[in-house]
């Protein structure tokens, strides 16, 4: 009788057993995700109007959503848009499992010119006045130029500025080597011939063609600067604007440099030293450094204005809105470059 009570008992222990197993085994019962994920970028931030992309790791379908969306929206793919500034958490949910991070939204940053960086700084003013400038520069400040007056051709044999020389008084001189904005576009370069002076300048003037019965003809009437009005603006207050030009060169040579305006008025300086026009003395305005390199000259607009220039709003002749001479001796160099009136 011991022996089957023995028998009995373990025979019990082992069913306890055996279905304590079979309990366990439930493979096929789906099970809820576990494990810890995390979103990248972390910290992220967005601008205003701007989207960054969170990434959720591992890579899992994942129920997206913001905290805040007055500051950041999220779509299903974890695409975050800045909407303003301020701070969202997002969050990415896999079954029981989330992962957040917090999302700052920056403004949005304006748009900066490059242009003002790399720009010379006597280009970094407003309102330019323009004798003469390379096109590439004169490109970059296209926007603050008030009027253009280098020497043109309007395409039909006419033209409204024109470069002249009195009595081939100056040559073309040599132009090779970049100007003075480092440009590889040429000056002004002339030689004084052999005559004992020397003069040329930049003449502004309107252009019509009319015959007797004003009808269009060949014919070329030169009457009024309607071009130069613009620079009436600078007798408002001439003590913001300064004249600037470059010029270069190896001789000794003294130039005279003279402004021109309204009914003959106009001024003239000396560069480089004070210039003797046969007995008149022009004072001098700025010094020149004679070793081939360019000189930065500038040159307040008050010295013109209080010497007499005068600038108007309705030009009625034709202006020499900027002259020069260069003595007589012969083989003397007038190179420049840059030549404006801006308002600092």
């Amino acid at each position: 009788m011991k022996i089957n009570k023995l028998l009995i008992a373990i025979l019990a222990m082992a069913t306890i057993f055996a279905g304590c197993k079979k309990s366990d085994d439930k493979k096929d019962e789906p099970t809820p995700p576990s494990g810890t994920y995390a979103i990248t970028p972390n910290p992220a931030s967005v601008q205003v109007g701007k989207t960054v992309q969170l990434t959720l790791n591992p890579a899992a379908a994942a129920a997206w959503s913001s905290g805040d969306p007055t500051k950041a929206t999220v779509d299903a793919n974890g695409l975050v848009t800045g909407v303003a500034v301020g701070q969202a958490v997002v969050t990415a949910k896999v079954g029981d499992v989330s992962a957040s991070v917090i999302v700052t939204v920056t403004a949005d940053e304006p748009i900066v010119d490059p242009q003002p960086s790399e720009l010379h700084a006597s280009l970094k003013h407003s309102e330019y006045y323009i004798f003469q400038m390379d096109d590439i520069t004169l490109a970059k400040i296209s926007s603050k130029v008030k009027a253009d007056l280098r020497a043109n051709d309007n395409g039909d044999g006419s033209n409204t500025h024109s470069w002249y020389i009195w009595e081939n008084t100056y040559s073309a001189g040599n132009t090779s080597g970049r100007n003075f904005y480092g440009e590889a576009e040429g000056w002004y370069s002339f030689q004084v011939g052999t005559v004992g002076w020397s003069g040329g300048g930049l003449n502004i003037h309107d252009v019509m063609k009319k015959d007797v019965n004003g009808n269009p003809t060949d014919e070329v009437e030169i009457a009024g600067a309607k071009d130069m009005n613009p620079l009436s603006a600078i007798m408002a207050n001439p003590a913001d604007y300064v004249f600037h030009i470059a010029m270069k060169t190896t001789d000794q040579a003294v130039h005279a440099l003279q402004l021109g305006g309204a009914a003959g008025s106009s001024y003239t300086v000396g560069i480089g030293g004070d210039f003797n026009d046969n007995g008149k003395i022009y004072a001098k305005a700025a010094d020149i450094v004679r070793d081939g390199s360019w000189n930065e000259i500038e040159i307040p607009m008050t010295t013109f204005i209080n010497g007499g220039l005068q600038y108007v709003s309705n030009n009625t002749e034709a202006v020499n809105a900027l002259v020069f001479l260069s003595g007589g001796a012969a083989g003397t160099m007038l190179q420049f470059d840059a030549c404006f009136i801006y308002k600092k």
